[in-house]
């Protein structure tokens, strides 16, 4: 009750938006239903919008409403250039805090928008604030219920159901006033936004409410660099995280604002194209997924990092070592255009250089992803698995679904391991590939055909042509496979070796894969895929001369170049030389168990042509286990059919065979069933053909005969009598076993003597 005699004080603020009515005597005929004013109401200005942005403290309000009405700004009444014109008209109210939480008050002020608890408690503890002048908050979560006690911060009823919070508008333009005689301090905000950067980036979860707040301060400041570090930090993550916020941070960003961050260029582009496609529904995680899915799918994103590739990169050296000073997106095109032009060495270590001196984040892990496949591609899978573990670990402590780098990480340790005999490996990242992700993954070209690829690989290990075929029929969808050409077409050539029953579709699938011959830059990896499918359709064919040429660029050491020379002597016929080959380099530390399973399996069938049945028998039995243990049919499936068939036959009760039953994973439902696929594939490849050793004056007669020449001609061509060149025509007869001319070309062309064309 008031004391006689004494005027009643009108309080400093007021308890809700009717008694700022009174106050003000501003009531009007809007207030009728105050809940149904929301924050930016368009129309007269009400009560309830007042005191929304007064946070009811009456002088600010009074004062608002005589700027308002005298301006005409009535609709301006919550923004925040209004506040600051305000600030400057009016005193500061007295909200009965401490000096300590003031100061935290005038930093909240900084933030601008709403925001969560989190981003308050980081920003009043982490804050650097002796930089400002200000005094260190020294209990942020009191200082947080003490401002909300006072009215100085309250509960943001229009967003998000009351979670966030906010300083009301206009006390927070009289706060920022007096923080730094101004409309806002520069310093504080910028430090603002290094703490809530800084805590994203070295955070081992990201709280996509912190992230939210840090994206909306620093594009509201024009903080360029720290959205770069947000990116480069998050990656394209950072839009599923926080969809909403992430698109209005990054999208239409001023040409400042790329020159300051090149990284920005390409993000800004994409975020205007989501907002185009996101503008009739509302902007969530899963809406942001699907239109990223769709805007960075086969080849659309590789097109915009491309369009800006040089075609000749060029790579500062130090120490002998690559000097990478350049962004985050710069380098992953320098090693996009490194890896088209072959250069994968050169591509490995310039990306482990830049990603050794970048900070913690997912651009320095997808370059290092880019990195790894380029080690691979080096002929160094082992370094290649040993950086895709790493990465794996981390990519699946902040995996958010639609992320595309754990996905691509597993389906390329899946490829390499595949493609290196390691199946065990390679069947599980495969399980975890196809059933720890429900949804598609965005830059789908890093995930989906090195996936493809290993199942592939893995279904013709099984003798399931079918579902290899269904694979590789998936890659349709990905026009360029960049450093993965190699592998269909090497593929094609081994399914139709397993399944051609003529020998001109054999041919023409050949035919087909050559194309790729000096038409593609191929990694090292790649043309050795495609020297070794060329040498298996040309043993194949019988056509053994052309096959030792492809061997030949093999190195010599190397598992590949050891099984070859060992199936080409088998089919030439030359079974003790198979068995010599086979006894020196079974126990050969560097040759994996496929290629030992391989090497049991032709010495087996070479025992079997020298009439040691036994020994032929026991040595098959051992390629039986060797290839359950590797998880594959194709070393027993790859030698000649009727060499197969009658091992078969002899090893048949075998326990060896339900050991490899067990190893199909129940893709043959009995032993019968798997024994009767393995007894009718690979019936096209020839079991032997004789191949005659020419001196090198009997090959150059043979190519003087494919010219056309006479042997008149060929005789002056050689600087020999008629007589001699007859003679020597006559031992090449019988040599190849024709008695023509023209048997003697078709027989040399089809032994590889000669090209087919």
């Amino acid at each position: 009750m008031p004391v006689p005699g004494e005027k009643a004080q009108r309080p400093e603020r007021a308890r809700d938006p009717e008694e700022l009515s009174r106050l003000l005597a501003t009531a009007d005929s809007a207030f009728d239903d105050p809940e149904e004013a929301m924050y930016g109401f368009d129309g007269p200005l009400t009560a309830v919008k007042l005191y929304d942005a007064s946070g009811g403290f009456v002088s600010l309000a009074r004062a608002a409403t005589d700027i308002a009405e005298s301006t005409g700004l009535v609709d301006d009444v919550g923004s925040t250039s209004f506040a600051d014109f305000v600030a400057a008209r009016t005193s500061m109210p007295e909200v009965g805090l401490a000096e300590d939480d003031q100061q935290a008050a005038a930093v909240l002020s900084h933030l601008f928008s709403s925001f969560t608890k989190s981003t308050a408690l980081l920003a009043l503890s982490s804050l650097r604030t002796e930089s400002v002048g200000l005094t260190v908050v020294r209990d942020p979560e009191g200082a947080l219920m003490r401002l909300q006690m006072a009215g100085v911060l309250a509960r943001s009823a229009a967003e998000t159901g009351g979670k966030r919070l906010r300083v009301p508008t206009l006390l927070a333009g009289k706060l920022r006033q007096l923080a730094s005689g101004g409309t806002a301090n520069a310093h504080l905000v910028s430090d603002l936004v290094s703490a809530l950067v800084g805590h994203i980036e070295w955070s081992q979860f990201v709280e996509e409410s912190i992230l939210a707040d840090a994206l909306t301060l620093a594009r509201r400041n024009g903080q360029w660099h720290a959205l770069g570090k947000l990116y480069r930090s998050l990656g394209l993550v950072v839009l599923l995280r926080a969809p909403q916020a992430a698109c209005s941070a990054y999208a239409g960003l001023p040409k400042v604002a790329v020159e300051c961050e090149a990284d920005l260029e390409l993000l800004t582009q994409l975020t205007d194209h989501l907002q185009m496609q996101l503008r009739e529904v509302v902007v969530t995680r899963e809406s942001m997924r699907r239109v990223l899915v769709e805007q960075t799918g086969p080849d659309r994103l590789s097109e915009l990092l491309a369009a800006r590739v040089v075609a000749s990169v060029s790579v500062s050296e130090k120490n002998g070592r690559p000097v990478a000073e350049v962004g985050y997106h710069q380098m992953v095109r320098q090693l996009l255009a490194l890896a088209q032009s072959g250069r994968h060495t050169e591509a490995a270590s310039l990306g482990t250089a830049w990603a050794n001196r970048s900070s913690t984040g997912q651009s320095r892990q997808v370059v290092r992803l880019l990195a790894a496949v380029s080690e691979y591609h080096s002929s160094q899978p082992r370094n290649a698995l040993a950086m895709l573990r790493e990465i794996e670990e981390e990519a699946f402590r902040d995996y958010v679904d639609g992320d595309f780098l754990l996905p691509a990480t597993l389906s390329w340790s899946a490829l390499i391991a595949a493609a290196t005999g390691d199946v065990d490996s390679a069947d599980e990242y495969l399980l975890r590939a196809g059933s720890d992700f429900e949804q598609a993954s965005i830059v789908d070209e890093l995930v989906s055909p090195p996936l493809h690829v290993a199942s592939a690989l893995r279904a013709v290990d099984r003798l399931d042509l079918d579902s290899a075929r269904k694979e590789l029929d998936k890659l349709d969808d990905y026009p360029e496979l960049h450093s993965l050409e190699a592998y269909p077409a090497a593929i094609r050539r081994l399914l139709a070796i397993l399944s051609e029953k003529m020998e001109s579709g054999l041919l023409h699938l050949n035919d087909e894969v050559e194309r790729f011959r000096g038409a593609k830059v191929l990694s090292a990896e790649g043309g050795s895929l495609l020297i070794i499918s060329r040498s298996l359709v040309f043993i194949s064919l019988g056509q053994l001369k052309l096959a030792e040429v492809e061997i030949r660029e093999l190195p010599d050491t190397s598992d590949a170049k050891i099984v070859l020379t060992a199936r080409l002597e088998l089919v030439a016929g030359r079974c003790e030389r198979v068995i010599a080959l086979a006894d020196k380099w079974f126990y050969h530390q560097p040759l994996r168990p496929r290629s030992r399973a391989d090497m049991a399996a032709i010495k087996a069938a070479a025992l079997l042509r020298s009439g040691r049945e036994r020994e032929a028998e026991a040595e098959f039995q051992t390629a039986i286990r060797l290839a359950a243990l590797v998880r594959s049919l194709l070393p027993i499936a790859m030698i000649p059919q009727q060499d197969r068939n009658a091992l078969i036959d002899a090893t048949i009760d075998d326990e060896a065979w339900n050991e490899a039953l067990d190893s199909t994973r129940d893709h043959f439902r009995t032993k019968n069933e798997m024994v009767g696929r393995l007894r009718e594939i690979g019936s096209i490849a020839v079991a032997e053909a004789s191949l005659p050793q020419l001196s090198g004056a009997e090959g150059q007669l043979l190519k003087l005969l494919d010219q056309g020449l006479s042997i008149s001609q060929m005789s002056r061509e050689l600087s020999q009598v008629t007589g001699t060149v007859k003679n020597r025509l006559s031992a090449l007869y019988r040599k190849f076993d024709v008695s023509s001319r023209e048997e003697l070309l078709v027989r040399a062309r089809s032994l590889g003597f000669l090209s087919l064309h």
